[in-house]
């Protein structure tokens, strides 16, 4: 199982038909977040810019050999899958990822590269979701208690007061002000806290 591959899906599904400010995807570094999002909006370029070749055109030398696989005790691979449970737990901020909500994410698997392994595992998490205090044990960095925050940020729409509230107790868990919170808001284009 690919954890970066499957946040990379769980980030792509939750920006379907939402723009995320260029700016956070620089503001947001090097980590897990920040690179699934650069390479969600570099795989979009890419297919958009994509044209069918002209007569007589060389056709493109095919892909190279795949990544070697992440080592299980790799620490992108464990911020990673924080980062898909902090995403998922945010899902059901409201107190339940309802069979609609739950068939959305699933229904986007079709098409996708995810593994058997990868799909079981995003069905796992999402039958046992995270709690928020789950999520700050496990936050070992300002850097990291940041992306928890913008990948449960991501996942929800802030139309609920469920929604503010496990922000807002997500952010007290995490050590993160008003400041850092209100930043990250405005860098994801979110709505702001309450």
């Amino acid at each position: 199982m690919n954890p970066e591959r499957l946040l990379g899906f769980l980030v792509k599904s939750t920006l379907f038909g939402r723009q995320v400010p260029a700016a956070s995807k620089v503001a947001l570094g090097v980590g897990a977040l920040g690179i699934a999002l650069a390479a969600i909006e570099h795989v979009t370029e890419k297919r958009a810019s994509h044209r069918a070749p002209g007569p007589g055109a060389v056709p493109p030398p095919p892909p190279g050999a795949p990544p070697p696989p992440i080592p299980p005790d790799d620490p992108r691979e464990q911020e990673a899958m924080l980062l898909v449970r902090a995403m998922i737990a945010a899902g059901h901020a409201d107190g339940t990822l309802d069979g609609e909500e739950r068939r959305a994410i699933l229904g986007r698997l079709d098409g996708e590269t995810l593994s058997r392994d990868e799909r079981d595992a995003l069905e796992r998490e999402l039958d046992a979701p995270w709690t928020t205090e789950q999520l700050a044990a496990r936050v070992t960095s300002r850097r990291l208690a940041e992306e928890v925050y913008a990948a449960s940020l991501l996942a929800i729409r802030l139309d609920s007061p469920a929604e503010h509230g496990y922000l807002a107790r997500l952010a007290g868990l995490l050590g993160l002000d008003g400041e850092a919170t209100g930043r990250l808001h405005r860098l994801l284009g979110a709505p702001r806290p309450a």
